[in-house]
């Protein structure tokens, strides 16, 4: 077999496996994005040395504007402070439910706190009429978010964000960026709560990807590095 021979032939291979490849991708269904929401976590009234009050509301109402003019995804605001983000009262896109968090314990791990702040909201607006949730910590504008959402295959129960925290195995899954199925979401956060005396938000999703289906997004960019909340800390990308 000749030089000539021999490399049309291997053409021929990779144009039939990647005609291949193409047919098993289209068998794959994807979420429907017009089933999906967004939960923007929010505290306008932060710990001492996090920042003032009005940096923050500054700062989320930013936010909040980026997703309403790059998506067309419905945008579901909780805020545990009290804070009612009135630029955005009328808008039919922009959902805030605001509530005074309360009886804080040092002991608990923050997550108890994001845990408890998604369901209220869940339950306020009847959030399981949406196929899946993606909740959001509200510094953060992904601004590819509409690409990872077209990317979810509908079998899954659990998004995963692509960055994770490891040694030798993966200790703990970020949760900047956390989604599911909306019917599993109560029972999720139910049992954030139920552990947030001992481990994190982050350490019970590497337990629930041992139960559920989960698929890790890629990278959520970043516009511009962002502090990560409570720590001394820039994130580039979640």
């Amino acid at each position: 077999m000749n030089k000539i021979v021999l490399f049309i032939l291997i053409i021929i291979i990779v144009l039939y496996i990647i005609q291949k490849n193409n047919q098993i991708q289209n068998f794959i269904n994807y979420v429907n994005p017009n089933k999906i929401c967004i939960i923007l976590t929010t505290v306008t009234k932060p710990v001492i040395g996090y920042g003032n009050e009005q940096e923050r509301i500054d700062m989320y109402n930013q936010v909040i504007n980026n997703y309403l003019q790059n998506t067309n995804i419905d945008i579901y605001v909780v805020n545990s402070s009290g804070y009612n983000f009135p630029n955005f009262q009328n808008n039919p896109r922009v959902f805030i439910y605001s509530f005074v968090q309360e009886n804080k314990n040092i002991l608990r791990f923050a997550s108890y706190y994001e845990a408890n702040s998604i369901l209220k909201i869940y339950d306020h607006f009847n959030l399981q009429k949406y196929s899946y949730i993606i909740k959001i910590t509200g510094r953060y504008f992904v601004s590819n978010i509409e690409d990872i959402i077209n990317s979810i295959p509908e079998d899954t129960d659990l998004i995963f964000q692509y960055t994770h925290s490891k040694l030798l195995i993966k200790i703990n899954q970020n949760s900047e960026i956390f989604g599911c199925k909306s019917i599993y979401l109560k029972e999720i956060m139910n049992k954030i709560i139920k552990n947030s005396n001992y481990i994190s938000f982050e350490r019970t999703l590497i337990l629930l990807s041992f139960k559920y289906k989960y698929y890790q997004i890629m990278k959520g960019n970043l516009v511009t590095c962002i502090n990560k909340g409570g720590e001394n800390k820039k994130l580039c990308y979640l």
